[in-house]
């Protein structure tokens, strides 16, 4: 993977070269980088900004020893503000906040411990860089650089940086394929693992106002301290209703494909463009 300094010294060479956002209208929304969607490698345009906040729920089962394990986690606000400020660079800042409620059942069925933790589990804040548009069968190319600010209920905040290429590629006017790779931390599980997630996404659009698509997501995780662990697999779907052309309602559900247990995740939440 290519060296932090090097994207950085890219990115400024690419921001003086002229750039036009795929042609379509610097009104409209571009697709939105939700927490559980493939982040696309559409740029805000210039002098627009463009707000997505998702609820996002999380549910899941597993036996430990003679108890039954039970967790939920819900996820509010979602939240990522993206801001164009070059034509080819949005800046990016969010947070995400979570409250779980672990709850262990004995071999009678009966509770013997319920706890509920409150927590923001991240805040990102970074750039998007569009590199190149699609040309033939060469994709639509943008890196995402964020600096995150990683932190769980029972350690201390981390520093850590997030870097990720992402791609994508029109069909038609109806079908698109998009997919990114790199690491990203918001897919972290613990303070000595870090995430590479691989996904790859098919959208369609069949009108001007809905649009549907199915993606496969594939995380690798990997430790300083406990060393390389087992991939992690999901696959989910989801809706878009564009209502305006600065507002969308975005739903999704899906599940976990590595664990023996339950694990789904579903969500709701809307997208918007204040000017």
């Amino acid at each position: 993977m290519f060296s932090f300094k090097f994207l950085v010294t890219f990115c400024l060479f690419v921001f003086a070269t002229p750039y036009d956002v795929n042609g379509q209208d610097s009104n409209d929304l571009v697709p939105t980088d939700g927490p559980q969607h493939t982040i696309s490698s559409s740029i805000v345009p210039i002098k627009k900004m463009q707000i997505e906040t998702e609820f996002v729920h999380t549910s899941s089962s597993r036996i430990l020893s003679v108890y039954q394990y039970e967790y939920d986690r819900r996820t509010f606000p979602d939240l990522l503000v993206r801001i164009g400020i070059k034509n080819r660079l949005e800046l990016r800042v969010g947070i995400n906040h979570n409250v779980i409620d672990d709850k262990y059942y004995g071999a009678d069925g009966s509770l013997r411990l319920s706890k509920e933790r409150k927590f923001w589990h991240y805040l990102p804040l970074g750039i998007k860089v569009k590199l190149s548009e699609q040309e033939g069968l060469k994709p639509d190319v943008s890196i995402l650089i964020q600096t995150t600010f990683l932190r769980y209920p029972t350690d201390s905040v981390r520093m850590l940086i997030d870097r990720c290429i992402l791609y994508g590629w029109r069909i038609s006017n109806v079908f698109s394929l998009s997919g990114s790779w790199g690491e990203n931390n918001m897919y972290s599980q613990s303070r000595d693992k870090y995430g590479l997630p691989l996904s790859l996404a098919i959208r369609t659009k069949p009108s001007s106002y809905f649009s549907f698509y199915l993606e496969g997501l594939t995380v690798i995780l990997r430790g300083s301290i406990s060393g390389d662990s087992s991939p992690q697999y999901l696959v989910n779907s989801g809706l878009s209703l564009d209502l305006r052309n600065n507002l969308r309602i975005n739903s999704f559900i899906g599940r976990h494909l590595d664990y023996s247990n339950n694990n789904y995740f579903a969500g709701f939440g809307l997208t918007f463009r204040p000017y």
